[in-house]
């Protein structure tokens, strides 16, 4: 990531549209419970803000190396692969919500490969 005076730390107006819409689908369409809804917006609120420092304002946009950035980011950190693995999971179902909304055409994580 590239090094600046101060990282930004909130989620911008295109990325949290499209995770509240995602978190909306799990609760109305999935009926998932209130917990796993948490840790998905949590994990997707991490990209975004990951992504806004990188100068991409929308997740929806986000590249299959952009993701490799992240997750490679994650492992610099020294966060668990367990951890990593579930934020994994939480990217891979929103951008099959996205591909099911035709805000996409494509998936970028179905190139990458579970840490």
């Amino acid at each position: 990531m590239a090094k600046t005076e101060r990282e930004l730390t909130y989620v911008p107006a295109a990325s949290q549209a499209h995770i509240d819409g995602f978190i909306e689908m799990l609760w109305l369409e999935k009926g998932l419970s209130e917990h796993t809804q948490q840790s998905y917006r949590t994990d997707l609120t991490k990209l975004a803000i990951f992504s806004n420092n990188q100068g991409v304002k929308d997740i929806a946009v986000l590249t299959t190396e952009q993701l490799q950035d992240y997750l490679a980011y994650r492992h610099d950190k020294g966060l668990s692969t367990r951890s990593t693995q579930r934020a994994l999971s939480a990217i891979r179902a929103f951008f099959v919500f996205l591909i099911s909304k035709q805000v996409r055409v494509d998936s970028p994580v179905s190139a990458l490969s579970n840490p």
